[in-house]
């Protein structure tokens, strides 16, 4: 694949300071490449541009409208300063489904967290001609990879009926027992997730905190990594880390 600046979009429990390190451990060529649990794709723009599979596919039941939005992004667009005032204008306009709202919900909330739950982000954060060069490389990238986005339930489809041996799954879901703003409690059964996993043919890689649920279904941890977190409980805190754990079964 020609070689394109990587893109980060800030996402709550977003991958981007982690891709390289996960994408370390993928395989490195295969037929699919999926995330069911996309997030605003930093691990996909960086495992786009170091590893090799025939078909790319992302699905995410928040953010599918967010890479519609980049996809029909026209380069003419011009990025708006980060101001309060221009939140509360874009906010309006993402109740309507405006594609390029939805696409500065990244660049003008707290941490990406979205529009009311996160808040404002001030103005540290991508400078206007940063995120003008994220957006029109993830464009570039999807239109390579010509990748397929959708939105399907985790719960709502039967992923060994439409993924084989050759297919491999990144997962990142919401995490077990976590305070995740973008999904509801009842949208994932981290359970059966985890025994589903422990008999799928399509190899696949699992990320979580340090958790007994998932030690008890899917074995010991196949690495671990000491995180800081980027949002910690106050931003006074500079030491709140966490135990980023993968399971993998290959």
């Amino acid at each position: 694949m020609k070689k394109h600046k990587i893109p980060t979009f800030a996402y709550p429990g977003g991958k981007a300071r982690l891709a390289s390190w996960l994408v370390d451990m993928f395989p490195k060529e295969g037929n699919t490449y999926f995330e069911p649990f996309a997030g605003r794709g930093n691990v996909f723009w960086y495992a786009a541009t170091k590893i090799f599979y025939n078909r790319w596919w992302l699905n995410d039941i928040r953010t599918k409208k967010f890479f519609d939005a980049i996809a029909s992004f026209d380069p003419n667009t011009v990025i708006p300063a980060r101001t309060r005032e221009e939140y509360y204008k874009q906010w309006e306009l993402y109740k309507q489904n405006n594609p390029l709202a939805i696409l500065l919900e990244a660049y003008l909330t707290f941490g990406g967290g979205g529009y009311g739950s996160g808040g404002f982000g001030g103005a540290k954060g991508a400078s206007i001609e940063g995120y003008y060069n994220s957006i029109i490389n993830a464009q570039s990238i999807m239109r390579v990879t010509k990748v397929n986005v959708t939105d399907i339930s985790w719960n709502n489809a039967n992923w060994n009926e439409m993924l084989g041996s050759d297919d491999f799954v990144y997962l990142d879901p919401p995490y077990y027992q976590a305070d995740v703003r973008a999904y509801k409690n009842n949208e994932i059964n981290h359970r059966q997730m985890a025994e589903g996993l422990a008999q799928a043919k399509f190899k696949w890689l699992l990320s979580e905190y340090d958790c007994e649920m998932y030690r008890k279904v899917l074995g010991e941890p196949a690495a671990i990594k000491n995180v800081q977190l980027c949002t910690a409980p106050s931003l006074m805190d500079t030491k709140t880390r966490r135990i980023e754990c993968v399971w993998r079964n290959y």
